[in-house]
């Protein structure tokens, strides 16, 4: 595409959203998920960024609370220091509105280079001029406003992971359908024509231009793909297409070489040089409960590299479990010898002090250079309870810091923890029985915090003050970029 053309087409995409997001003002703080401390605390300082889901959302059933986008403050995680509701992006005639039952998922949201990224959906033309609803990731500024919009051309973005560089380049999974003879596979002969559902793995520049692609069709045979997974729920995409790799994380390795975890194949090591595969981990080789798996992983997701002080490569990995092992283990593990035969050694191994059933979906488990970790437990199986764990930040010793707890069924695909809270939240003044916003902005909307810790918001007036009619404890919520920033609680009295 022409520089010209594709700066137009990123022009109409930020005018469009940004001129939906001035209507946007729907989005209200009553309708987000709560994010529960239930045990320790955290310094004023450390904020987490995540996306809350509801899994119903997934299943095309009623959902409680819409899909939302947070930044929570980890020792006061309610109400959130700034969220935005989806479909915040897109207007009503391309996405379910906040209104009706279901409400696109949020995914991924993290902080790259001093930059906001979040999976979503947005609205562009195909080559035929038609409208067409496209996968694509939204990139913020640290004011939380839209500064671009990556769309992969003719394809579709998976929604599991995106990453960027300072110098523009971005990798991700591009998303392809094909018809594949699975006879020799399945040993049924009926499988001459399936429909089969794959991604590749693609690296553009700063101009979008696709500058490395690499596909596993033509690095693996077909029965790479551990074939009991065939019959997981969820796995067969859309209800037809066999999801035959299900990328579930992918990123740069310290050396600029690339990390993949293909959920349903296993994860490894590919060169950025020619594409060949330098080393991997099979699924198809796994021994649950036997001392020689390598690491034994499960519907794993998160697969990433971090350099310790010393020099050392480790990497993480999070086992999220399946019927054979059907519980969550975390990782951490180095790789030594030589690149044809090499030797895993496992240097951390972390399972919860419960078991935690898991689905095998979502969760991520990042380490720091001190040590200190978080464990997000992606989705549970049978979740029914009136709370449930979300993720446990722990010092290296396993000791729990903090910990935090959701809804039931709400489930978060990653949650990152953030060393400065970006922006501050608004302030309320008290005077003369009245609660005034403290930087003199007229559009706020105030609200009266009730039920167990606070958690449920009543909207109670708009402007830029409000007079309480009751005691109680009352905050209030004013725009910020692509969504509306919170401020502390304050109670009132008098």
């Amino acid at each position: 595409m022409p520089t010209f053309r594709r700066n137009m087409l990123k022009f109409v995409l930020l005018l469009s959203l940004l001129c939906i997001h001035q209507g946007a003002f729907s989005q209200h703080l009553d309708k987000i998920s709560p994010v529960f401390l239930t045990e320790g605390t955290l310094p004023d300082t450390v904020s987490f960024i995540l996306t809350a889901t509801d899994y119903n959302t997934f299943q095309g059933k009623k959902v409680q609370y819409p899909s939302s986008l947070q930044i929570v403050d980890g020792a006061l995680p309610w109400p959130p220091r700034w969220f935005a509701t989806a479909p915040f992006e897109t207007g009503g005639d391309v996405a379910d509105s906040l209104a009706e039952p279901i409400a696109k998922p949020l995914i991924n949201a993290s902080w790259q280079d001093d930059k906001m990224t979040v999976l979503s959906l947005v609205r562009v033309k195909d080559s035929q001029g038609k409208v067409i609803i496209r996968e694509a990731e939204l990139i913020c500024n640290k004011q939380l406003e839209f500064t671009d919009t990556f769309v992969r051309t003719g394809k579709s973005i998976d929604t599991h992971d995106f990453r960027m560089k300072p110098d523009g380049q971005k990798i991700y999974f591009a998303m392809h359908d094909t018809v594949i003879d699975m006879r020799t596979v399945f040993n049924n002969q009926t499988d001459s024509a399936v429909a089969l559902s794959y991604q590749t793995i693609e690296i553009s520049d700063a101009g979008n231009k696709i500058i490395f692609s690499w596909n596993p069709l033509y690095h693996f045979s077909l029965n790479e793909m551990f074939l009991p997974y065939r019959y997981t729920p969820g796995t067969m995409h859309t209800g037809t297409a066999l999801d035959w790799s299900h990328g579930s994380s992918l990123c740069w390795d310290e050396d600029g070489n690339i990390l993949y975890s293909f959920k349903h194949i296993g994860i490894g090591k590919i060169s950025r040089k020619d594409g060949h595969v330098m080393w991997r981990i099979s699924r198809n080789l796994q021994k649950p409960n036997e001392a020689s798996d390598a690491i034994p992983i499960f519907m794993q997701h998160d697969f990433k590299s971090f350099t310790q002080t010393n020099g050392q490569v480790i990497y993480t990995v999070l086992s999220n479990g399946d019927s054979s092992r059907p519980y969550t283990t975390a990782y951490q593990f180095k790789v030594m010898g030589e690149e044809k035969n090499p030797v895993f050694k496992i240097v951390r191994r972390f399972e919860p002090d419960v078991s935690v059933p898991n689905t095998g979906a979502g969760g991520n488990y990042d380490v720091e250079e001190n040590g200190n970790y978080l464990i997000n437990y992606g989705a549970f199986e049978g979740d029914s309870s009136t709370k449930r764990l979300l993720f446990e930040y722990r010092d290296r010793t396993d000791k729990i810091i903090a910990q935090y707890k959701v809804p039931s069924r709400i489930i978060c695909y990653r949650v990152h923890k953030m060393n400065n809270n970006l922006l501050p939240r608004p302030l309320i003044k008290i005077k003369n029985r009245c609660l005034y916003a403290g930087n003199g902005l007229k559009a706020h909307t105030w609200y009266r915090l009730s039920g167990p810790g606070n958690t449920i918001a009543t909207e109670v007036g708009e402007g830029e003050k409000y007079q309480p009619t009751e005691k109680g404890v009352y905050c209030m919520t004013e725009p910020y970029g692509v969504g509306y920033a919170v401020s502390v609680p304050v109670v009132f009295d008098k």
